[in-house]
């Protein structure tokens, strides 16, 4: 294959690798009777090192993102795991005072209240993105300033998924 610029081969799309390591690897593991019915035996008589190398690189850049493929997903799965598993040592050591507002919450249909926004708690549980603004533009009214907060969705669900968690947010299974 003179001519070919290497760096241009190993940038082909992966679909290109998968059909040259098929195409290289008949080449060079088919039977000869079977060779010859193709009329490649010449080919792989005059170009079998080439084919080869062909076949070697093609097969590795395939397993190598594969390989990449399967990593990025365990570690997406573990990332998924870890965050719940945060989330859930996060919610079980809050204090009473954390967890009576978590549950005025819960006790609302909608998990929606509304709030002072300049209350610490307040700011505190949206740092934590345990509640969050219902809406990015309020009407406030200057005697009595409260905007609505809900309760992240998270947090309603860890507290479903685990049973001391229920019973800690005074909550029913549903």
């Amino acid at each position: 294959m003179p001519g070919v610029d290497f760096v241009k081969f190993l940038t082909l799309p992966l679909r290109t690798f998968g059909a040259l390591s098929i195409a290289s690897g008949l080449i060079l593991f088919s039977p000869e009777k079977f060779i010859k019915l193709l009329y490649l035996e010449g080919v792989k008589a005059n170009y079998g090192t080439y084919i080869g190398l062909i076949f070697v690189i093609s097969v590795s850049m395939f397993a190598v993102f594969f390989v990449c493929k399967l990593l990025k997903w365990l570690k997406e799965k573990y990332n998924i795991y870890a965050l719940k598993r945060n989330q859930y040592q996060f919610l079980k050591h809050l204090d009473q005072t954390h967890v009576e507002f978590i549950e005025m919450f819960l006790s609302d249909p909608t998990h929606t209240m509304s709030l002072p926004p300049q209350n610490g708690l307040v700011i505190e549980m949206i740092h934590h993105l345990v509640i969050t603004p219902a809406g990015k533009t309020h009407f406030i009214d200057p005697l009595d300033p409260k905007i609505p907060y809900f309760l992240q969705p998270w947090v309603i669900a860890r507290i479903k998924e685990h049973a001391d968690l229920r019973m800690q947010y005074h909550t029913q299974p549903e």
